[in-house]
């Protein structure tokens, strides 16, 4: 369907450039995470009209809020794996700051 060979970062240094060129690595690529390449590949996965009903991934996936974040966003169905110590909540907690309270005082409560 499709995929993305996942480079690590040192190997983006100047010293393994002639290495990079050597086996074919595009100069204008880049690193990027596992987590980058999966979400690119699902977009594209999108894109080019292949049907799926969810998206499945392991807890390497799920524990990156950005990345579950991103497929909310999409509005894609997905069901991630999350290590055990993963905060969750029952009803989503209400995030934001209050609204300020104005209190009106009269003239005979200041004298």
């Amino acid at each position: 369907m499709d995929e993305e060979l996942y480079l690590p970062e040192d190997w983006f240094t100047t010293e393994m450039a002639e290495l990079r060129e050597k086996l074919g690595i595009p100069a204008e690529r880049e690193f990027e995470t596992k987590i980058e390449l999966g979400w690119k590949m699902i977009q594209r996965t999108h894109a080019n009209g292949l049907p799926f009903e969810a998206i499945c991934c392991d807890d390497f996936y799920g524990q990156s809020s950005d990345f579950r974040a991103e497929m909310s966003a999409a509005e894609f169905i997905y069901m991630a794996d999350v290590p055990h110590n993963t905060p969750v909540y029952l009803k989503r907690p209400v995030l934001g700051v209050p609204e300020a309270k104005m209190y009106v005082f009269d003239e005979q409560c200041l004298s």
